[in-house]
């Protein structure tokens, strides 16, 4: 609970003083945990900065309808997500920096590498291309935007 702003700490600590029962407490042990959760991941998520939000009135909105914990786990999902995103690129880029620097440095005596290259060009163009199964394929396509200023 210390992690949490003042006034979600009064919040908290007045809803316990009015009612002290373990019931009171096993929630307000919950919310805390959401809040903290759902505070630690909103600051994390780079796509909240980009609209009119008001984190703190989504927050108490959330708390007033009893989805706390869905909200909690949405932003958390939302900051795991852009943070997965960033490491795709990364690893992207350095599959696509290899297999232009294999390409250039081998030729037509090295079959097996130019194979090589070929297969995984599904991982090393601007189209990925992963099977989930013998149904299913995921393609993502990588577009590199320069920053809006």
């Amino acid at each position: 609970m210390t992690k949490l702003p003042p006034a979600h700490q009064q919040e908290l600590q007045q809803a316990i003083a009015e009612n002290p029962d373990i019931d009171t407490l096993k929630q307000a042990t919950s919310e805390a945990r959401y809040l903290s959760k759902y505070l630690d991941a909103a600051a994390q998520v780079q796509a909240l900065s980009h609209g009119s939000l008001d984190l703190e009135t989504a927050l108490e909105e959330a708390l007033r309808i009893g989805c706390l914990n869905s909200a909690a786990e949405l932003v958390s999902q939302a900051a795991q997500l852009e943070q997965t995103m960033v490491k795709l690129h990364l690893t992207w880029k350095r599959i696509h920096n290899l297999s232009d620097r294999l390409y250039v440095d081998t030729g037509a005596s090295t079959p097996q590498l130019r194979v090589l290259l070929s297969c995984l060009q599904r991982l090393s163009g601007e189209i990925l291309e992963v099977e989930l199964g013998s149904s299913q394929t995921i393609r993502l396509q990588i577009l590199t935007m320069p920053a809006e200023s």
